[in-house]
């Protein structure tokens, strides 16, 4: 996309320009004066908390001082209470929140340029959060298992139906994101050799492919589900369709067989004292992104360019490993990380403690003198990055009810399928981090030169020797992303007699508390399928939270 190489003329226009030393002091003053936290979920560890325990006004009253309905974040403020008011059964509430985030996520609204000129003097965490087509998605889903509560709970047969088309109006969407993501990812690679052309002789990798948009089967089984309810049958069996077959192409791997699929297509029911219930269960939180650097400059009597990870010392090394490897610095650059983490490639390279990537130096560096020099001395570049321990599939789920037991096979991990997302686009991403911490250098650089004169002062020196020492210690990655969206969803299809029947939901979890029992009260209507849902925590501040309900 054009906007990736805006750092790159902001930097050379600085370069080039007549501005006075003192000008450029206060514009990196200011950048780094609005530095923000290098970790988004460090603001909202205490929402999570509160919702793996289901304290809801807990968690709204964290969530108002975590984050601002007016500021750079009010997407994700907007993201983060629409979900705690569904989690709470405020399925009314939760829609109003999602809708007021879906209108801020519109990408006609969106500004990359604007955006990452300001990270130039600043930190991309700084930057207005407008989520992605992934998040968007999920905003139409999280709004579609609303509308169906909704439609279940009525007693009104013309309520119900305008809740099941708003619900259609949601599946739309949800397919419009999905196509848009397809279609940015085709203008990514034509754009991609000439907008980022520098960056990309420096990385030594010719135009990326595009790869195919993270398609979500799932969620076209929702929308068969929506259709069948409005009694739109043949609409209903074409997205069905498509379900099966994004499976059978491994979009996703959570449901183990086409026989379990095919049980989901919706088939005419014969009038014997039973109806359907659809029961579906999230579970768990999606985990968060976390911050690693990559040290980029030339190295050796050659000179040739390299980025070469600095590991942290704490216990991450072999999670750090893991992601260079599959994303940016492996023989596939923009491998999959998911192969890493499910430990299938790659293992030789968990024992290595530094990877250095080299390249060759491009011609046109060399005429700039500002730029060689700031990539001479080398600088750090943060990047955001997943703990691959966190791909796994946490919950196994069954639910019991008078007549029978039946598993819930899993019909999405959205842990995964972001994670998966965020890796596809890593070296983007990474990108567009190296030619933003290059302008900061190129910027402190032209500062720390314009303050080196014999008529500068020793105050005005030693200023500009701290802001450039200020432009590396102050880079950061943007790790934000809507952080109480649950780990995996399970679903399940029953015939069950009609009238009201109790389910019982029992929950097994790999690393979390153990095992969780819950209770849900269903009324079974003929000829009319009827949905519910539930959250169930899995990590080990839920304790007791679980309740029969």
């Amino acid at each position: 996309m054009t906007y990736l190489n805006q750092p790159w003329r902001y930097a050379l226009r600085f370069h080039n320009s007549p501005l006075a030393w003192w000008r450029a002091a206060a514009l990196l003053l200011v950048g780094f004066g609005l530095t923000g936290c290098a970790t988004y979920g460090n603001g909202i560890q205490a929402v999570r908390q509160d919702v793996e325990t289901q304290r809801w006004q807990a968690a709204s009253d964290h969530l108002d001082k975590a984050l601002s309905p007016t500021g750079a974040d009010r997407v994700l403020y907007y993201l983060e209470r629409g979900m705690i008011k569904h989690l709470q059964g405020d399925f009314v509430g939760s829609n109003v929140q999602l809708e007021t985030a879906y209108g801020l996520m519109d990408p006609l609204f969106r500004t990359p340029v604007v955006d990452q000129l300001k990270s130039v003097v600043s930190s991309p965490r700084n930057n207005l959060y407008r989520g992605n087509d992934f998040e968007q998605a999920m905003v139409s889903f999280i709004k579609i298992i609303n509308y169906l509560n909704l439609a279940t709970q009525t007693d009104s047969t013309q309520t119900r139906e305008q809740f099941l088309r708003d619900a259609r109006v949601e599946a739309r969407r949800i397919r419009l994101a999905l196509e848009r993501a397809e279609d940015e990812q085709a203008i990514d690679a034509d754009g991609q050799s000439g907008v980022t052309a520098l960056v990309a002789d420096l990385m030594a990798v010719d135009a990326l492919p595009p790869v195919p948009p993270s398609a979500i089967p799932l969620l076209d089984w929702m929308t068969a589900l929506v259709y069948e309810m409005l009694g739109e049958t043949d609409d209903a069996r074409i997205a069905s369709q498509q379900a099966l077959t994004g499976y059978n192409m491994g979009y996703d791997h959570s449901w183990g067989s086409a026989a379990a699929m095919q049980s989901w297509l919706p088939e005419p029911k014969a009038v014997d004292g039973m109806g359907d219930v659809v029961l579906l269960q999230l579970a768990g939180l999606v985990p968060e992104q976390h911050e690693m650097n990559i040290f980029v400059g030339f190295q050796g009597l050659t000179q040739e360019f390299t980025y070469s990870p600095q590991y942290a010392s704490d216990g991450r090394e072999q999670e750090q490993q893991i992601w260079f490897q599959s994303t940016i610095g492996g023989p596939k650059k923009r491998g999959y990380w998911a192969r890493s983490a499910s430990g299938k490639e790659h293992a030789k390279d968990y024992r290595r403690t530094s990877v250095t990537v080299r390249t060759q130096q491009p011609e046109r560096i060399r005429s700039e003198s500002l730029m060689l020099t700031a990539i001479l001395k080398g600088f750090r570049v943060p990047i955001a990055y997943y703990r691959s321990r966190d791909y796994s599939i946490d919950t196994e789920t069954q639910v019991g009810w008078a007549g029978g037991t039946a598993a819930m096979p899993m019909g999405l991990s959205i842990a995964r399928k972001a994670m998966e997302d965020h890796a596809d686009h890593a070296v983007r991403d990474f990108y567009l981090a190296f030619a933003r911490e290059l302008a900061q250098q190129m910027l402190a650089e032209a500062l720390y030169q314009g303050t080196q004169g014999e008529n500068v002062s020793d105050g005005a020196k030693l200023f500009g020797s701290i802001a450039q020492l200020g432009a590396s210690l102050g880079a950061q990655a943007d790790t934000r992303s809507w952080l109480t969206l649950p780990k995996e969803v399970n679903m399940v299809r029953l015939r069950l007699p009609i009238g009201q029947q109790r389910l019982d939901i029992t929950t097994r979890t790999r690393g979390g508390i153990g095992v969780i029992t819950q209770s849900i009260l269903v009324n079974v209507q003929p000829q009319q399928v009827q949905f519910y849902s539930l959250y169930t925590a899995t990590g080990n501040s839920a304790g007791l939270a679980n309740k029969a309900r």
